[in-house]
C-alpha cells in the first residue's frame, strides 16, 4: 500500500506533485478558490482525506483499475498535491478517515 505524500514507482498508486501524467492542475482550488477543499458540515477542515481520481466511464462501468490519481489533504482541507488529469469526465472519491465515510462527486475537467 502506497503511503500518501509518498512517490513510488507505480503510476496508478503513486502520490506525488503533479500526479497523474495529464495535461490539466487539479486541486482544491480548481474552478474557484477552496471550491474542492475537503470541509466538513459547518466548516471545519477534514485533515487526512484521501482524494481518488477516476475517470467516469470506467468507474461507472465498475472499473477502477487503472487509478488515474490520488493525493489527500493537509489540517486546513486543502489538496497536499494537485492531481495532472488529462480533460474529461471522473467520479472523484474523498475518503474521511476520521468518520470512515466515502463520498463522491462527479468532475468535468476542462
Amino acid at each position: 500500500m502506497p503511503v500518501i505524500g509518498e512517490r513510488i514507482s507505480d503510476p496508478y498508486t503513486a502520490t506525488g506533485p503533479g500526479f497523474g501524467g495529464g495535461s490539466v492542475a487539479v486541486n482544491h482550488n480548481y474552478e474557484d478558490a477552496d471550491a474542492w477543499r475537503v470541509v466538513r458540515p459547518g466548516g471545519a477542515p477534514v485533515s487526512n482525506a484521501v482524494i481518488r481520481a477516476y475517470v467516469a466511464a470506467d468507474y461507472t462501468g465498475g472499473t477502477i483499475d487503472p487509478l488515474p490519481a490520488t493525493t489527500a489533504t493537509g489540517s486546513d482541507g486543502r489538496w497536499i498535491h494537485a492531481l495532472m488529469l488529462s480533460p474529461g469526465d471522473y467520479v472523484v472519491e474523498v475518503y474521511d478517515p476520521a468518520s470512515k465515510s466515502t463520498t463522491l462527486f462527479p468532475l468535468t475537467v476542462s
